[in-house]
């Protein structure tokens, strides 16, 4: 926690730092100046849809899940009929995200092995070719996904393919690398193809690591694009404008900040500086997943691994430092090679999403509707979230949104709260108060003290089309409870530090 000192600098833009005992009382940083109104990224509705659905599942089950660890590496291949789930649960994959309240999904189709887990017509290292398993584990994904009301996706690694010997999207014989890159591109076809029809079923095409060979895979991104009117593309650099989102750069879930969902053209995740990510001017809106694993750091099912599995109050961080600084988070499930999932991952499945309700799902004041103010002359707004009485809360979680229907805009905030009195107190919190996005979560380890109402009150970007930004949600919630000291130390240690 920082002494009870406080640091005035000021500068010719009126930025300025306030360090207080408690915490953060404004943004420590500022938007880099912009010279004159600037043209801001606006979302499109199916990013509109990837903000709305927030948190998803990967489901990591391949060829690896058949393989010894030691064995997981270029250019190990399995004989099909290894691949033999002999209790094959979909229907539990698809419970387990519902119970934590995800609403997306995403099959890993292929990941470096090359293997088609479903009847292919194009390729002959696929379950067509495997008469241990008769059945099809996307149809029965697709299937369980639609049953739980899970958006269903794919993920595909086109750049490393062990059973064709491509390593970084070239092939191990250069006169193949025409051939492979046909016969990707009919793998990725006959997928995609299988969705047609389902209006809106599709959630994500994910490339691991992108696509280099674009004009095959251009045309059947751009087909599903208009026959899925709300898909995101995954690292598909200029394949969909439209539908583009990116990786923020770990697979720990812990988003850099201040974090601005437009970046460059590509999508480009370097692009921003030191913590921050992307940029208030980019040219192109493409928000970005944060990823994570049960098993740390385990993506395929390993044995013996049970004891590495993330606490609840650990997956709970995750989300805050995900989630709470803009970011999706999409989390794995692991199926074991029985096709189902170990009990002791389902558990801890349940477990946090009972600890997401809990925490982040059960606010004890909230407005979807909140009053607010603005004034374009100094491009400024005040927003008020009633407490519906008087709450003294020893600790507290406050919960905003922003509003990025066009583009997203504050780049400053504050925050204070009116007690009974009359009294405005000003809020300390545990990280900087610059940019709100999708999702801004702040610990308010001060608490609030007979308070009557929280007041926002922020300063956004002079966009060309003068659009003034607005605070789409506020709500606080209870943290006072003992069950919530393991998660309030987990935050406290690992907060963003000037």
């Amino acid at each position: 926690l920082f002494p009870s000192l406080v640091l005035f600098f000021a500068s010719l833009l009126c930025c300025c730092i306030i360090a207080v005992t408690s915490g953060y009382v404004e943004g420590s940083r500022s938007t880099p100046h912009l010279n004159g109104p600037i043209e801001v990224a606006v979302p499109t509705e199916p990013h509109l849809r990837f903000h709305e659905d927030t948190f998803g599942v990967m489901i990591t089950y391949n060829a690896q899940t058949y393989m010894n660890a030691s064995d997981r590496h270029a250019f190990t291949t399995i004989d099909p009929n290894d691949f033999n789930p002999t209790n094959l649960n979909t229907d539990l994959w698809m419970s387990c995200a519902a119970a934590m309240g995800a609403k997306y999904s995403v099959m890993v189709i292929d990941h470096f092995s090359g293997f088609s887990p479903w009847h292919s017509k194009v390729s002959n290292y696929s379950l067509s070719n495997a008469t241990s398993f008769p059945g099809d584990v996307l149809s029965s994904y697709m299937t369980s996904a639609k049953k739980y009301n899970i958006r269903p996706g794919v993920f595909f690694s086109f750049h490393n393919d062990w059973h064709s010997e491509v390593n970084n999207f070239k092939t191990k014989d250069p006169t193949l690398q025409s051939e492979y890159e046909q016969y990707a591109t009919r793998r990725l076809e006959e997928v995609l193809t299988r969705f047609e029809g389902n209006n809106d079923d599709l959630a994500q095409v994910w490339f691991d690591a992108g696509v280099k060979f674009q004009d095959g895979v251009n045309d059947q991104i751009s087909r599903v694009v208009q026959t899925q009117p709300n898909v995101t593309c995954h690292s598909c650099g200029t394949l969909s404008n439209t539908s583009a989102v990116s990786w923020m750069g770990d697979e720990l879930a812990v988003m850099k900040y201040p974090n601005w969902g437009a970046t460059d053209d590509l999508c480009d995740i370097t692009l921003g500086s030191g913590g921050q990510y992307g940029e208030p001017n980019g040219t192109r809106y493409c928000p970005a997943h944060c990823d994570a694993v049960l098993r740390e750091h385990y993506w395929f099912w390993q044995n013996y691994t049970k004891d590495t599995r993330h606490s609840v109050p650990s997956f709970m961080h995750m989300y805050y430092t995900s989630v709470g600084r803009g970011c999706n988070l999409i989390l794995n499930l692991a199926p074991d090679p029985t096709g189902s999932l170990p009990d002791e991952d389902v558990e801890r499945y349940i477990e946090f999403g009972l600890g997401l309700t809990a925490t982040y799902r059960s606010p004890v004041a909230f407005e979807d509707s909140v009053v607010q103010t603005v004034d374009m002359t100094t491009l400024s707004l005040t927003a008020t979230l009633g407490l519906n009485g008087t709450k003294t809360i020893p600790r507290v979680m406050l919960h905003i949104r922003e509003d990025l229907k066009r583009g997203q805009l504050i780049s400053n905030y504050s925050l204070s709260y009116t007690n009974t009195s009359g009294v405005v107190v000003p809020i300390a919190t545990d990280e900087p108060q610059l940019t709100i996005g999708n999702h801004r979560f702040h610990t308010l380890g001060q608490g609030l003290l007979s308070a009557s109402s929280i007041t926002l009150k922020a300063t956004f970007i002079n966009t060309t089309t003068q659009a003034p930004a607005s605070i789409d949600y506020m709500a606080i919630s209870d943290w006072t409870s003992s069950e919530f000291d393991e998660l309030w130390k987990l935050i406290d240690t690992d907060k963003i530090r000037q």
